[in-house]
């Protein structure tokens, strides 16, 4: 893959788009590209606070399990959303109007859960997704989707949040298919960019960037060659850190950021066993079953076995370290 990443110009300033999916490492990855020591770079969001649109899709979330339907959202509802979006996309488009203002490139990351629509990819306009670089970050389901399980449906907040409904919420994560829908509208954009410019439809820069969590993991080179890729400083790639104190951990926001990146604030460096490289289904359903029963393994062993398709296609277009 060149440097000149997605047909954007190497000499300008990026717009770098981190899509990832629910306990794919992602907070791990933004960590070993040490964000914040980037000079030319601006990042969000800061470790512990919250996706930009994280907010609005807590609310978007509430509203559809109680109400069941979207059409039985009243007016007001309707109004209230709306103006909770138009915040979230302020205060992002905020954020990407500095860092152009100061002449840097911007990173920042969102769940494609967050911003998906019944009708479109995102509910961006294509205008706007097309001055994105975008990145990918996935992991098999089989560990993404229990290990979601296990932190949301172990977060009190989460139980404040949508009360009954909770485990309806968490069942509504359980899909690689946006992901996968994104990923290919990209990939059509650019080849139809790529033939009006007389380019290669299989040329490697006019590809959308896959990252897998176990690559980050098991062979941090990837992550330094994905640095490079984006025109980050690949002297400050690291794999290993100081883990939090305890009153950096107690000062964390809330209680489900602490659940959420235990192991990141309390590790020292890479923990390779959060991400074997044989995957077995039926062994992982058998540890679910000693966990959680029988029924809530049946959810998990369905779901991941669905999602397989999908995680395997998005893998095989994934960046590989060299």
């Amino acid at each position: 893959m060149s440097a000149q990443t997605n047909g954007q110009d190497h000499g300008k300033p990026r717009r770098v788009i981190l899509l990832s999916i629910p306990r794919s490492a992602s907070h791990l990855l933004m960590r070993m590209l040490t964000l914040d020591h980037q000079p030319t770079f601006a990042s969000h969001p800061p470790e512990g606070q919250d996706y930009f649109f994280m907010p609005a899709a807590r609310i978007q979330m509430q509203l559809a399990q109680f109400k069941q339907d979207q059409h039985e959202l009243t007016s007001e509802d309707k109004a209230s959303l709306m103006e909770i979006y138009q915040s979230c996309a302020s205060n992002m488009e905020s954020f990407l109007n500095t860092a152009a203002a100061q002449g840097k490139s911007s990173f920042f990351k969102e769940h494609v859960a967050l911003i998906k629509t019944p009708t479109n990819p995102t509910l961006f306009p294509d205008n706007f997704l097309l001055d994105l670089t975008p990145t990918f970050l996935i992991r098999h389901p089989a560990f993404s989707f229990a290990s979601l399980y296990r932190v949301f449906m172990g977060v009190e907040s989460t139980r404040e949040l949508f009360g009954e409904h909770r485990l309806a919420v968490y069942q509504d994560l359980l899909s690689l298919r946006p992901v996968r829908n994104l990923y290919d509208w990209y990939r059509s954009q650019y080849e139809a960019l790529g033939q009006r410019n007389g380019t290669e439809e299989s040329d490697a820069s006019m590809l959308p960037i896959v990252l897998d969590a176990s690559d980050v993991i098991q062979h941090p080179k990837v992550v330094w060659e994905y640095a490079k890729l984006i025109g980050l400083n690949t002297t400050k790639v690291r794999s290993e850190w100081n883990a939090f104190t305890p009153e950096q951990f107690a000062a964390q926001p809330n209680e489900m950021v602490k659940v959420f990146a235990r192991t990141l604030t309390t590790s020292t460096g890479l923990v390779k066993e959060r991400a074997p490289v044989d995957v077995d289904i039926e062994v992982e359903a058998k540890k679910w079953r000693e966990q959680w029963g029988e029924e809530v393994a049946k959810m998990l062993e369905d779901a991941v076995k669905e999602a397989m398709p999908d995680y395997e296609y998005l893998v095989s277009k994934r960046l590989r370290p060299s």
